[in-house]
Formats: C-alpha cells, sequence, structure tokens
C-alpha cells in the first residue's frame, strides 16, 4: 500500500475541514452531498410532482390550456381531445412516479435523468416548435421556455451529484 501523497493529504484535510456537506467531483465543481444534496433531490422530485399534476388540467380542459398558451381558440376536436387525455394519463403516472422516488431520492436518483432528458427535452423541443409556429404567444411561451431549461439544469445537475455521491467521489 502506498502512502497518500501532499495533494491528497491537503485534499482529504480540506474535505473533513468543510464536513460532508460539499465534496468535489472535478476541480473547482463542488457538488453537494449529505444533507444538502437530500434536500435538492427532494426539491426536484416535488417540484417536478407539482408541475406534473398542475399540467394535467390543461390536458383535461381545452379551456385552461388557451389560458395557459395565450391562445384565443383551441379546436378541441376528438383527436385533439384523444391525444390531451393520452398526454393527462402519462403526465399522472409521471407524477406518481417522482413522488415514488421522492421515498428514496438517492437510491432512485436515475428518475432524475429520466426527467430531464426525454421528458424535459421533449417538452423543451414541443414549447420551441409552438412558438416558432406562432402558436403560442411569446409572451406566454418564452417563460414556459425558460422555466423548462432551468428546471432541465436542476434535475441533471442533482442527478450529476447524486451519481457522484453514491459512487463515493470525494
Amino acid at each position: 500500500m502506498t502512502a497518500p501523497t501532499p495533494a491528497a493529504t491537503a485534499h482529504s484535510a480540506s474535505a473533513v475541514a468543510h464536513g460532508p456537506a460539499l465534496t468535489v467531483v472535478a476541480p473547482n465543481e463542488p457538488v453537494a452531498t449529505g444533507p444538502h444534496l437530500t434536500h435538492a433531490l427532494h426539491a426536484c422530485y416535488r417540484t417536478g410532482a407539482l408541475l406534473d399534476a398542475v399540467t394535467v388540467v390543461p390536458l383535461v380542459w381545452p379551456r385552461a390550456a388557451a389560458a395557459m398558451l395565450g391562445v384565443d381558440h383551441l379546436d378541441a376536436t376528438p383527436a385533439f381531445r384523444y391525444a390531451c387525455f393520452v398526454g393527462a394519463a402519462l403526465m399522472t403516472g409521471w407524477t406518481a412516479l417522482l413522488l415514488w422516488a421522492d421515498r428514496r431520492p438517492l437510491e432512485r436518483r436515475g428518475v432524475l435523468l429520466l426527467t430531464g432528458v426525454p421528458v424535459l427535452a421533449g417538452l423543451i423541443a414541443a414549447s420551441v416548435y409552438a412558438l416558432a409556429s406562432g402558436l403560442v404567444d411569446p409572451g406566454h411561451g418564452v417563460p414556459m421556455l425558460l422555466f423548462q431549461c432551468t428546471l432541465t439544469t436542476a434535475f441533471l445537475g442533482t442527478f450529476r451529484a447524486a451519481a457522484a455521491s453514491a459512487a463515493g467521489r470525494p
């Protein structure tokens, strides 16, 4: 067994001095661990679950969708209503998945990755389409798009911190 290098010893001393709340995954990239990480995980899961539950409302009631999107009229054809009901069922299921992950936040951290990449990235793409096509007024669509990007960043950053913590990386 080899003795630790002075740099490793200094790094260990720094980690001990600051306690378990902060560790370093890569140079100059602090990542929360311990209670701070648990809080961040719970915040992501619960925020996602709340937003998914709220999103069910405009999927089930087209008037609510029109108001949220700033659209004067949505043509609620049977095909449109069917697609919205399918979306509402998936949103309800994802709400339950996020609440399930919240029960064991670190163990079920992969849910954050699945939420960030296919789900939120898909919603971002849909928002970009809605804005580019003129379907949604920029006054309504841009804040929604910025919020989706912020949420994606939070989910993926928290997933990264949780993965580093679970791997025991100093």
